[in-house]
């Protein structure tokens, strides 16, 4: 499990990281912690590399791009199953996330109920994640997920 933080303010990468280490202290033996605070040049090819699940928390204000931009980014590569979570300190932009295509889990306030709102919605993002279980393979350095739902049957080829 990878939780991916895109926040510049260290105040509130270490509120979010003591939210996540709350949650997954007894449950979740391996997972990652991976921290953004700008978008630059390499940000993109970084997050194309992290392999496994995904659970992405954006702040609104970063340098370089802006959560909702990242967001967009991350589903227009073609990542629609990891939950996105957009926290920051102007409410205003709430429905610029909920119409602009990215598929959000939730929509977090800073000025708000930040801790409790952020568990319970990496409780629900953690659920989503671990509830479908999918067949993980890698061909030619790409990894592929496949919902054991999908999957009719598997077939190995001798000659291949």
């Amino acid at each position: 499990m990878n939780f991916i933080i895109y926040e510049d303010e260290k105040e509130y990468v270490t509120k979010y990281k003591n939210v996540i280490y709350k949650i997954i202290g007894p449950t979740i033996l391996n997972f990652n912690i991976i921290e953004f605070n700008e978008f630059n040049s390499s940000t993109q090819s970084e997050l194309d590399d992290i392999e496994g699940n995904k659970i992405y928390i954006l702040d609104i204000e970063v340098t370089g791009k802006n959560g909702l931009e990242l967001a967009r980014n991350i589903r227009q590569n073609g990542d629609w199953r990891s939950p996105i979570i957009i926290v920051t300190s102007h409410d205003e932009f709430k429905t610029v996330g909920y119409t602009g295509k990215i598929l959000m889990l939730n929509f977090i306030s800073k000025d708000g109920k930040l801790e409790s709102d952020l568990y319970e919605t990496l409780e629900l993002a953690l659920e989503i994640n671990m509830t479908k279980k999918s067949l993980c393979y890698t061909h030619k350095g790409e990894m592929f997920h496949i919902p054991h739902q999908d999957i009719l049957y598997v077939e190995k080829s001798l000659n291949d």
